[in-house]
């Protein structure tokens, strides 16, 4: 982002020191925004009813982000978000993103190829799921 968008992030963005194994969002939690790295590492994973991780789906690392998709509508996780060290998040909620690119049309532009971008690198991971089960079947 140019330096005057990413100034009104940093003054919109709330910090959120998460220590390490402490969840973030629960698999029911309803996500109201972007989540940024700032220092640390988080992961998405499936838990089990007695609360231990059944399988990991994402790593996220410093400089990445999570819930993009909650900066457009309301929606919640079927997977929960756990930091896996001490870390240090930015969470941007719905209606400060809208006011934000109210201000800036060409964030929403630029969300818009980062989306396109992680839709893209799903759809070959899954392409790649389907060659491999039909590979050995």
């Amino acid at each position: 982002l140019p330096v005057n968008e990413l100034a009104t992030v940093a003054l919109v963005a709330t910090e959120v020191e998460t220590p390490a194994e402490t969840v973030v969002l629960r698999g029911d939690d309803v996500c109201v925004g972007l989540y940024i790295i700032v220092q640390g590492e988080v992961s998405a994973e499936q838990i089990s009813t007695d609360g231990s991780p059944v399988q990991q789906y994402y790593r996220w690392k410093a400089g990445q982000s999570f819930g993009m998709m909650a900066l457009f509508r309301e929606m919640s996780l079927d997977m929960t978000i756990r930091a896996t060290s001490d870390s240090l998040l930015l969470r941007i909620e719905r209606d400060e993103f809208h006011a934000i690119i109210r201000e800036y049309p060409e964030t929403a532009l630029r969300v818009c190829q980062e989306l396109s971008v992680r839709m893209n690198h799903l759809l070959q991971q899954l392409n790649n799921m389907q060659k491999s089960s039909s590979e050995s079947a």
